[in-house]
C-alpha cells in the first residue's frame, strides 16, 4: 500500500482529521442511533505506516475480464467469482491463523456468530462497472472463521475510493438496496455502451456515488434503517 493507515483511520473513524468520515455521516443519518466504528487490522504497526496487507499469487490479469490481448483473464462471471473468492479464502485464513484482530472489540454486535461486516481495501484503481475488481458487497458461501466468528458479508473498496463510495457499500450491509440501474448496451451499429438510470439524482447515498455522500431519502431511512418513526 502507498496509503498509511492513518488516512484509513480517518477515512472510516476520523478523530485525526477535521475531513468528515463514514462513522461521522452514519451517525447524523441515523440521528445519532448507529454508531459504526470501524476496526483497522492490528499487527503493531503504528499510525503512519503501511496497514497489513495481502498480495494474490495471481498477477492482476488474472482479474480482468478475457480479451485477445489478455489471454489469462476470466471467462464468465461464475469463473470470475470462484477466483475471487479463492483469494478472500486466503487472505481469511491468513487473519484467522495471525489473530489480527483487537480482541476485546465487539465483531458480532446481534450474536448471531457471524462477523457483523469486513470491508476489503484493495490496492490502486478500480476497473470499470461490471467488472470483477469494481466496489461491491456481496456474500461469501458459509464456512469460513475469523476466530469464532464466520465471515459472510462483505465490502471491497479501493484505496482510492471516495467516502461517498465507503458509506454506500457500508449501507448495503446494512440492508440498503441500489436505487440505480447499470448495464450494458448494444446499438444498432454493434457499439456497446454503459447506460446508467438513477431516478434519486444524487439526493440518496444509494444513487450513483459522488465524493461526499448524502442522506439517504426519507423512506429509505423508515424502510431498511428504521431510523424514523412510522411514516403517515
Amino acid at each position: 500500500f502507498y496509503t498509511n493507515r492513518i488516512e484509513f483511520v480517518n477515512l472510516f473513524n476520523g478523530g485525526y482529521s477535521t475531513e468528515p468520515s463514514a462513522f461521522d455521516f452514519f451517525q447524523e443519518e441515523s440521528g445519532y442511533q448507529l454508531f459504526l466504528r470501524s476496526m483497522l487490522v492490528q499487527d503493531g504497526g503504528g499510525l503512519y505506516t503501511a496497514p497489513v496487507g495481502i498480495e494474490s499469487p495471481y498477477p492482476e490479469s488474472y482479474y480482468w475480464p478475457w480479451s485477445t490481448s489478455n489471454p489469462t483473464g476470466y471467462q464468465s462471471t461464475a469463473a470470475a467469482m470462484d477466483l475471487w473468492n479463492s483469494f478472500l479464502y486466503e487472505a481469511i485464513s491468513y487473519l484467522h491463523y495471525h489473530q489480527y484482530f483487537i480482541p476485546q472489540a465487539n465483531y458480532d454486535a446481534n450474536s448471531d456468530g457471524k462477523l457483523d461486516n469486513i470491508t476489503f481495501v484493495i490496492q490502486g484503481t478500480p476497473h470499470p462497472f461490471g467488472d470483477l475488481l469494481h466496489p461491491r458487497t456481496w456474500t461469501l458461501p458459509a464456512g469460513h472463521y475469523i476466530g469464532s466468528l464466520m465471515v459472510e458479508t462483505y465490502n471491497m473498496v479501493f484505496e482510492n475510493s471516495s467516502l461517498s463510495t465507503i458509506c454506500h457499500e457500508l449501507s448495503h450491509s446494512i440492508g440498503f438496496p441500489n436505487l440505480y440501474r447499470e448495464y450494458w448496451e448494444t446499438n444498432w451499429t454493434g457499439q456497446t455502451y454503459l447506460v446508467q438510470k438513477d431516478p434519486t439524482a444524487g439526493y440518496d447515498v444509494m444513487g450513483v456515488k459522488g465524493n461526499q455522500p448524502v442522506h439517504s431519502l426519507v423512506y429509505t431511512k423508515y424502510r431498511y434503517g428504521g431510523w424514523t418513526p412510522a411514516l403517515p
